[in-house]
């Protein structure tokens, strides 16, 4: 059955308090067992801090585009127009 789920036995050291509050909310939610219980909240756990740490560096990433945006050169049509402007003389002093 472990097999099937994709399932991997592990060992953890947990205080005994918890495995009982672990316990009796697991019968409170409708009697499944407490290593269910246990799984489905670090799943939980997993999903949140992955979705936290993408949220996170999508918000990098639009930062350093907006940065970027604001520091980029100008684009070449608008250098090539500035290079065709007449170049102002100045007069030599006499």
């Amino acid at each position: 059955m472990n097999d099937a789920l994709g399932l991997k036995l592990i060992s953890i050291r947990l205080p005994g308090s918890l495995i009982e509050d672990f316990k009796n909310i697991a019968t409170i939610n409708g009697g499944m067992g407490y290593q269910t219980l246990m799984r489905q909240v670090l799943q939980r756990f997993a999903a949140s801090e992955l979705k936290m740490i993408a949220r996170g560096y999508a918000e990098q990433v639009q930062r350093a585009k907006a940065e970027e945006a604001t520091t980029a050169p100008a684009p070449r049509a608008q250098q090539k127009k500035a290079a065709e402007r007449p170049v102002a003389q100045t007069r030599k002093p006499a």
